[in-house]
């Protein structure tokens, strides 16, 4: 249910199952920890091309 109202929230479950910080995929994504935090929380998507990199990063279909 909170997937279809938070789109990051399957990237959050797939850094944390990877045991990877904010930092370590923001890192791996080339931005900072402040700009992954919302990507995950929010339920509106800012970035589409970030939340792309991201879901791929972790592994999110």
């Amino acid at each position: 249910m909170a997937a279809t109202r938070r789109p990051g929230a399957p990237i959050r479950l797939g850094r944390e199952h990877r045991a990877w910080t904010l930092a370590a995929l923001g890192e791996r994504l080339g931005c900072s920890p402040a700009t992954i935090s919302p990507l995950e929380r929010s339920s509106r998507v800012v970035d589409l091309a970030l939340v792309h990199r991201a879901a791929v990063e972790v592994g999110v279909p």
